[in-house]
């Protein structure tokens, strides 16, 4: 027997983001998002001069939507369920996207 579902809903996303030591950029940089991502900013293209960026947190609401597919797999009911999961968060600088994909057993 074969089953599917559909599920989504809302929260609080906190993200940080740290260095061991403070993590300074150089003069003539070219910024690319690698660079935004983790904080520093641009200006025309090139990374800010001499920015020091030691990690930051950034905290928001965010979504998630999925669905999820069960196949009964024995008695008394056990199904294999696979579900993937998209979840969205609007953080600072970039934002997180992430894809979680769950196998499990459920009895």
């Amino acid at each position: 027997m074969l089953g599917a579902y559909f599920i989504g809903g809302g929260g609080w996303y906190y993200r940080t983001l740290g260095f061991s030591g403070p993590v300074t950029s150089g003069t003539g940089t070219a910024c690319v998002p690698a660079w935004i991502w983790w904080g520093f900013t641009c200006h025309s293209g090139i990374v800010t001069a001499n920015q020091s960026v030691g990690g930051y947190t950034s905290s928001v609401l965010g979504g998630n939507v999925g669905a999820g597919f069960t196949i009964k797999v024995g008695d008394p009911s056990y199904r294999i369920y696979v579900e993937p999961r998209y979840h969205f968060a609007p953080t600072t600088n970039v934002a997180t996207h992430l894809l979680e994909i769950t196998v499990g057993i459920r009895y």
